[in-house]
């Protein structure tokens, strides 16, 4: 990261240096808020598909609260898919976080995983080049669940997790950021011998490059899953950037970069999760 994204969230020197009136909050901490108020809902291992524009920053000390509408059902087979509109706005009304999520509620067995649902292959596959290869383990997902102030059981007990149908403990949406499963799980010796980047480091420095030293801010995420991750799982990641693109904001302008990253089954090569970030350098015209 810049050297003033280390400041910019605890110290308010470091803030008003970069023109920001308070210490602010990660994005990703209104994501997961808005994550566990659609959790807490549907259960844990139920949403396909998060996706969220960070409006504007939440300055430190702000009370935060989580609107979730559901525009759409849909009727399957053994479930019921929903589409949801969602919001994370300040007591006073400022908007934060806008988003969308599909959830999958299961009429019978959830998520179609039986006692065969996991393919168990051990025939590894070979990552390919610059791939990182990250260790799911269940502390990391627990802590993790416990930092979102979750109390769902089945991100801290498996038999919990087991009795609704999950073959382990699942991991909240938000844990399948990059920056999150690599600083919990990816283990030196297990990489290729090429050492896959930092991908959020090199997006914040490949902004920091054309647009000049300043503030780097999130400015939207997405998650889709073809399947939750689980505790016990290996997986190979990679990641592409996109290409860089400046628009004449309010007295700013504004330079966006998008990162994608998708994770795949290290045993089967299945893919399982694809994310978008983006991010955004303002700076003056």
């Amino acid at each position: 990261m810049s050297r003033s994204e280390g400041t910019i969230h605890d110290d308010e020197e470091g803030a008003r240096a970069v023109g920001l009136t308070a210490p602010i909050g990660y994005g990703m901490l209104s994501a997961t808020i808005l994550s566990r108020a659609i959790t807490d809902v549907i259960g844990a291992g139920n949403v396909r598909r998060l996706s969220t524009r960070f409006v504007k920053p939440s300055q430190i000390g702000e009370m935060l609260e989580t609107r979730v509408t559901v525009e759409d059902v849909e009727q399957l087979e053994h479930a019921v898919r929903a589409n949801l509109r969602c919001l994370v706005a300040t007591t006073t009304g400022e908007e934060r976080v806008r988003g969308t999520a599909s959830v999958i509620l299961s009429t019978s067995d959830p998520l179609g995983h039986g006692d065969n649902g996991r393919a168990a292959s051990d025939d590894a596959h070979g990552p390919p080049d610059g791939a990182s290869i990250v260790v799911v383990e269940r502390g990391p997902v627990s802590n993790f669940a416990s930092s979102a102030d979750e109390s769902n059981p089945e991100y801290f007990d498996v038999n919990a997790a087991r009795a609704r149908h999950h073959p382990d403990i699942p991991a909240p949406p938000t844990f399948g950021l990059d920056a999150t499963m690599e600083y919990w799980g990816k283990w030196p010796e297990l990489q290729p011998s090429r050492i896959a980047p930092d991908a959020m480091l090199e997006a914040t420095e490949t902004l920091e490059r054309l647009a000049g030293p300043g503030l780097v801010l999130h400015a939207g995420q997405l998650f889709e899953y073809r399947r939750p991750i689980y505790v016990g799982d290996v997986l190979t990641g990679t990641s592409k950037m996109g290409e860089p693109r400046s628009v004449d904001g309010r007295g700013r302008r504004l330079t966006f970069l998008e990162f994608e990253s998708r994770w795949s089954d290290y045993r089967t090569g299945e893919g399982l999760m694809k994310s978008c970030m983006t991010l955004v350098a303002p700076r003056a015209p």
